[in-house]
């Protein structure tokens, strides 16, 4: 897509052409909350069936990246990218025993190095320190659970965190972990969906697994009640987060602090007969929501982006907001000047890059072409995703049979980055699964990260 067209789309109706000057070169505080398994399509700013009110009102004065892709379609790979700004392979935190070696340089690191206050709080077990995820963070709290803890039981940690963004002197970065809209679905009360709809299916594990071990899936009675309570969980985190970010605006913190939302990967709800992720790199598991919102929110109202944009982006976009150099070990590439009206958009294809058990895919988004790559079957699956949004595999082109030169030319593309990722990945990033505690592993079971032996 030609820029100039991109840049007339972002200044229509009642939004800025830029950003206000001044938002570049501030060392401000930062708060990184990132919501776990959270489809784009299934918020109210990114057209879901439901309206999320604290994601639809805080992007509604953010900066909103409408076609956000996660580079990986699982927690442990896609947050060490959002961490070092390296694909999966570069970064080499994949598979089941990846881990986060010592060399790789972290966001949290850049900042620490630069006088910020860093804290972490989480509750997934894929992102815990004895793998390497709490590098450059001064605290790193796992806060564990049975399969998780909600937000809820997060709280004490959470809030202790935040109090490093109201500090005096040096400002702080807090990263927010939260696994809410994760299976195994819980019903709330508060937001029961599935409370009137017929059918069985009841979010647990065991319900989950009788399809994940069959070939059937749920029929459109159940599948309705999956969409339910996973909605519920999301609208329940959302309310949350509503009123934790009530006591920060009290305090003064969203004047003074840059906030991030965004998620790690989606979830397959039986589309492309997947339950859950981490085996597909199809629209509904990698499309996830990013907004920047600036101290103090745009008053203008919301600035979107339609270009997709991959997360190993945030690190150097944030870390040009504050004015803090890039480092040459980050892959990403920053939106902050062209959106404060400084130098060209960074307009490149999304690379996605997918290691797990059996399955080895890649894809990569330029525009509305996407390619699928399934290196273990040997398919290349091409999609115009304008007129084919949910990939429907009958029309979707497939380059094993047809030669086709946009599929062909994106292919090419997408080897050579995976090969140049692959000269760059660092020693010793297996063996991790040694180093987890037996809580975590208990954890990561209950997850459903078993394994295909289950």
């Amino acid at each position: 897509m030609i820029w100039a067209l991109l840049w007339a789309g972002v200044g229509c109706g009642p939004q800025p052409q830029r950003l206000p000057d001044g938002l570049l070169g501030q060392r401000v505080p930062v708060l990184m909350v990132l919501i776990d398994t959270l489809r784009a399509d299934h918020t109210g700013v990114g057209g879901g069936p439901r309206d999320t009110p604290f994601l639809d009102d805080l992007a509604a004065e953010s900066i909103v990246f409408e076609r956000a892709y996660a580079n990986a379609s699982w927690t442990r790979p896609s947050v060490a990218t959002l961490f070092t700004s390296r694909l999966p392979t570069s970064h080499g935190c994949v598979n089941r025993d990846g881990r986060m070696v010592d060399e790789l340089v972290t966001l949290a690191e850049v900042l620490q190095d630069n006088g910020y206050a860093t804290e972490g709080v989480i509750s997934n077990g894929n992102v815990v320190p004895d793998l390497g995820f709490g590098q450059g963070f001064d605290v790193y709290a796992h806060v564990g659970g049975r399969p998780y803890a909600n937000a809820e039981q997060m709280l004490p940690a959470v809030r202790e965190a935040l109090d490093v963004l109201n500090g005096e002197g040096a400002p702080g970065f807090v990263y927010l972990h939260f696994v809410d809209p994760h299976d195994p679905y819980h019903r709330q009360p508060e937001f029961d969906f599935a409370a009137d709809l017929p059918g069985t299916f009841d979010g647990s594990r065991e319900a989950i697994d009788v399809y994940r071990h069959s070939s059937t899936k749920p029929d459109a009675t159940e599948l309705a009640r999956v969409h339910g309570l996973y909605d519920g969980e999301i609208a329940w985190i959302d309310a949350r987060l509503s009123e934790l970010f009530a006591e920060l605006e009290s305090t003064g913190v969203l004047e003074r602090a840059w906030v991030i939302v965004t998620s790690d990967h989606g979830e397959g709800l039986w589309q492309h007969g997947i339950p859950g992720h981490g085996q597909h790199v199809y629209e509904e598991q990698v499309r996830v929501p990013l907004i920047f919102r600036p101290p103090g929110g745009l008053l203008e109202g919301a600035l979107t982006v339609s270009e997709p944009v991959g997360m190993l982006d945030v690190g150097p976009t944030l870390l040009d907001f504050l004015g803090l150099p890039i480092p040459d070990d980050f892959e990403g590439r920053s939106w902050a000047g062209p959106l404060a009206g400084r130098g060209e958009f960074p307009g490149r294809p999304v690379i996605i890059d997918e290691k797990m058990d059996a399955f080895d895919m890649a894809a990569i988004v330029d525009g509305d072409a996407k390619l699928v790559v399934d290196h273990t079957r040997h398919l290349n699956l091409l999609f115009d995703l304008a007129d084919n949004p949910g990939e429907t595999m009958s029309e979707a082109l497939n380059l094993n049979v047809h030669r086709d030169a946009r599929g062909t030319e994106l292919r090419r593309q997408l080897d050579d980055a995976l090969i140049d990722a692959a000269q760059r990945t660092p020693a010793g990033t297996g063996g991790g699964d040694a180093l987890l505690p037996s809580s975590v592993r208990q954890q990561l079971v209950e997850l459903g990260y078993a394994g295909e032996d289950g």
